[in-house]
């Protein structure tokens, strides 16, 4: 299975780049996911991010054009950012993600999709989890709790890989 890391800001802060160094070797696609942050700032970080990484595949959160012009690969959308066929349309070399909360969402044209959350996951509200459900698409990555310890229940469902955040702490996979 692929793995998307998500470097979150947030939670990552000043330590985006060692994590991303350390952890590129072992996933596919590394999202920068970074917001209320100013544009600069945004690209100030994604040029650091892709200098300190020059061949991995980053994909950068709803700003298409930072994305563009830090030379990321992609950018990932939500349901508060314009579709991914608008984004596609002007920026087609992108790859383009999209995060989804249902199966329903997932039928949304995207070049890869996350559907979340899969398990539990700690958040600051009630938290529903899909369970282990097969994949709605063959490009969805299965996101939300999964650890080490599940992903094995995943991995006949038909999910594209898994993606997360606390995934950093348990890489390598074996």
């Amino acid at each position: 299975m692929k793995i998307l890391l998500i470097l979150d800001h947030d939670r990552f802060k000043d330590d985006y780049l060692s994590i991303a160094q350390d952890a590129a070797p072992h996933v596919d696609l590394l999202w920068y996911r970074i917001k209320g942050v100013p544009d600069c700032e945004i690209y100030k970080r994604a040029i650091a991010l892709r200098t300190a990484l020059p061949h991995a595949t980053l994909i950068l959160s709803e700003r298409a054009d930072i994305a563009t012009a830090a030379n990321f690969q992609g950018v990932h959308l939500n349901a508060n950012t314009p579709p991914p066929a608008v984004i596609k349309g002007a920026f087609p070399e992108l790859l383009v993600g999209y995060s989804a909360h249902s199966v329903e969402e997932c039928r949304i044209a995207a070049d890869y999709i996350t559907l979340s959350p899969i398990f539990h996951t700690a958040k600051p509200y009630e938290v529903h989890p899909l369970g282990v459900i097969p994949a709605p698409a063959a490009n969805v990555y299965a996101l939300g709790g999964v650890s080490a310890s599940n992903i094995n229940l995943l991995k006949s469902c038909g999910y594209l890989g898994v993606a997360g955040i606390s995934l950093y702490n348990e890489l390598p996979f074996s």
